[in-house]
């Protein structure tokens, strides 16, 4: 359940999501043992393992796709000295992802 707030700003009408709680690499692992038993400690190794993959894999100027979830790849712009930088890390989700995402359900606060 994804619990939202309404917001109106200069008459336009906004929902804003009400965040409970972060999952950070740790809770995500109990989870994952939790949900499917596999031993949150090889899980965190993995997480590790998948994160410095797709940021050496974006270094390099390529992207990931992951499939089930999307499409990682950076975006990048120019500093004020007119030097590139990576701006960010784009995820596009695939349509198996959009078709799990289409399922949600919500809750006014």
């Amino acid at each position: 359940m994804i619990r939202y707030k309404k917001s109106n700003i200069n008459g336009a009408e906004f929902a804003h999501m009400s965040r409970n709680q972060q999952h950070n690499n740790k809770l995500v692992a109990k989870g994952i043992e939790n949900k499917f038993g596999i031993p949150s400690i090889r899980t965190m190794s993995l997480l590790d393992a998948i994160t410095d993959y797709i940021i050496d894999t974006i270094l390099e100027g390529d992207s990931v796709t992951l499939k089930g979830l999307g499409h990682f790849h950076s975006s990048i712009s120019l500093n004020d000295k007119g030097e590139p930088y990576l701006k960010k890390i784009v995820l596009i989700p695939d349509k198996e992802c959009k078709q799990k995402l289409a399922q949600a359900k919500f809750e006014e606060e």
